[in-house]
């Protein structure tokens, strides 16, 4: 993404069109939001493999330091640049695709209308038009649609998304401990619950990501569709319309509602594999004999740690109302740009 970023930045219109590079700096922009999958599907993981049950005790001199079941995560500094560094390279993608687009098209100055962007393409017809259908759908059911895409997504962050089912001899040792090897996450859960998850839950990497992980599926989205449909169907003044603008296109630059849907299944997908390759050194040897005295007689998978994943409805319904989203949104920014800017014929 960086060489495409640099390629685009400095190699001259006659090898790469101006329309090629438009075209090639939005998709590195978009690459450059579709990286923050894995980071947020550490997150996930990370939280849905968290175990913490005391053993019980039933010495009273070991009441003291009993004996804890623990599994957590050393998040190292090395995991934070990461993320970092994913942050700084959307950010950067995105001020090099505004500078291209503020060089290819000339600031309109002179606007004299204050009509909402929706409604720009019909001005100039006659009166009678503006109570057709077109218009309705365009002031009134498009910014409906946007709330009602927002709202779904802002629910389903609230529903069960994923469900993780320890197996095996950790499946027995959890529920041998009074616990429910079988868990439900939601989205607003796995945030609240990653830093009981490290083994420093006060660390910068622990608030650090989790205050980056509210910020991009929670608080940007909103703000994105909130700031886009206020801008896009109330009357304003150019500067001020400009200015959101300006605001809506950074929302939606860092909105990852859409790429949370793409973490959960992912993380699915993944759990099971990860915990085989973590656990094969430590578990091969012992698992012929777990699955010829255990498995029969607690009906239980034959290895000594497996976890298996599934999607709940909370997922499918993140994907799809967080695809809306970016679609109304995309379309209410495009609907402001074509106000606010004349193309430049000048491309060289």
């Amino acid at each position: 993404l960086l060489v495409a970023l640099l390629v685009c930045w400095f190699v001259p219109p006659r090898f790469v069109a101006v329309k090629t590079r438009g075209m090639a700096l939005a998709a590195t922009h978009w690459l450059a939001k579709m990286s923050l999958v894995g980071p947020l599907m550490n997150v996930i993981i990370i939280v849905a493999l968290r175990l913490d049950r005391a053993l019980p005790v039933t010495n009273t001199a070991l009441a003291a330091h009993p004996l804890v079941l623990l599994l957590h995560v050393d998040a190292t500094y090395g995991y934070t640049g990461v993320l970092g560094a994913t942050i700084t390279l959307l950010i950067l993608t995105y001020v090099v695709l505004s500078d291209h687009r503020a060089l290819l098209f000339f600031r309109t100055t002179g606007i004299k209308t204050s009509l909402p962007p929706v409604l720009t393409s019909s001005a100039s017809s006659s009166s009678s038009s503006s109570s057709t259908l077109r218009q309705r759908v365009r002031l009134v059911l498009l910014p409906v649609a946007a709330l009602g895409a927002l709202g779904a997504c802002l629910a389903s962050m609230f529903l069960p998304a994923i469900s993780v089912n320890y197996e095996g001899m950790i499946g027995l040792a959890v529920d041998a401990l009074g616990a429910n090897a079988n868990r439900t996450y939601t989205v607003a859960g796995i945030g609240s619950e990653f830093p009981l998850a490290l083994s420093a839950p006060r660390s910068f990497a622990a608030h650090f990501t989790q205050s980056y992980y509210f910020a991009s599926v929670f608080l940007f989205p909103f703000l994105d569709v909130l700031v886009s449909v206020i801008c896009a169907i109330v009357p304003m003044r150019p500067y001020t319309r400009k200015v959101t603008y300006y605001l809506c296109e950074n929302f939606h630059a860092l909105a990852a509602a859409d790429v949370m849907g793409i973490a959960l299944v992912a993380a699915v997908l993944q759990i099971r594999h990860l915990i085989r390759r973590m656990s094969e050194l430590f578990c091969a040897p012992v698992n012929p004999y777990i699955n010829t005295f255990f498995q029969q007689q607690y009906n239980t998978t034959g290895v000594c740690a497996a976890v298996d994943a599934h999607y709940e409805v909370g997922t499918p319904l993140l994907v799809v109302a967080s695809v809306a989203v970016w679609a109304a949104t995309a379309y209410f920014q495009h609907r402001m740009r074509a106000q606010l800017y004349t193309p430049h014929h000048n491309q060289s």
